[in-house]
């Protein structure tokens, strides 16, 4: 795949909700949801309740909680700890590695026709809304962490006195991809590891809390160091 310009989206102007201890979307002012272009469908399967979300512009259908969520009893968000899926020591490896979890997936709801899959990088950037942060369209879920297990993460990612490596490398992929909002495609970049886009934009207040100061944008990346979560998609049936 050839090597993209980074794409770099700022918000000027912000407006936030009442705070709380859960990360907040905030928006450009003036900022309206497309009402007409996503359309929430509830799919019946032997696992339980799917709620997938049809993109009427791209023609895309894609499940509103990433891998490794499950629908919250009301159907508005999503429960449970996300999947990170990480890059391996080869491509072929990283590769195996998500075809393994997308072919669970879609032997856990018995599709056949229409199976899931992968989006590539240009289906995960339709999903990009740079009007808002996160930044993603108000009609999909995304994994979340409140304030308290956001430091409680970093202050272990932190601690080199008295954490092995392996627990502080753990938690820090955590807090990265909760906090960066990393999706991984099924494309690659020039580093032999899967492109992902970020949508985050850092603006989140809790965000801001862990990293102060911090200027970071929304953007796509040709690697991926720490991995990042995985929404399936495929055409609407």
């Amino acid at each position: 795949m050839k090597k993209a310009a980074i794409l770099i989206i700022g918000l000027s102007a912000m407006y936030s909700a009442q705070a709380s201890d859960n990360l907040q979307r905030i928006c450009t002012a003036g900022y309206q949801d497309d009402t007409e272009r996503f359309e929430a469908q509830t799919l019946s399967t032997s696992a339980g309740d799917l709620k997938v979300i049809n993109d009427r512009q791209t023609g895309l259908q894609w499940q509103f909680c990433p891998l490794g969520q499950q629908l919250s009893a009301d159907q508005m968000s999503c429960t449970g700890d996300a999947t990170i899926v990480r890059d391996t020591s080869s491509q072929m490896g990283a590769m195996a590695s998500q075809a393994v979890l997308i072919g669970n997936e879609n032997s856990r709801l018995g599709t056949q026709q229409h199976a899931w899959r992968a989006p590539n990088v240009n289906e995960l950037m339709s999903l990009l809304n740079p009007a808002c942060s996160p930044a993603l369209f108000a009609s999909l879920g995304y994994p979340k962490k409140t304030l308290a297990e956001l430091k409680a993460l970093k202050a272990i990612a932190d601690d080199w006195h008295h954490q092995p490596d392996e627990i502080r490398n753990q938690a820090n992929s955590v807090l990265v991809n909760h906090t960066s909002l990393y999706f991984v495609s099924d494309s690659w970049g020039d580093d032999e590891q899967y492109a992902v886009i970020s949508f985050s934009n850092y603006n989140f207040n809790l965000v801001e809390e862990i990293y102060p100061n911090h200027n970071g944008h929304a953007n796509y990346q040709d690697h991926n160091i720490w991995g990042g979560f995985l929404r399936l998609v495929r055409e609407i049936p």
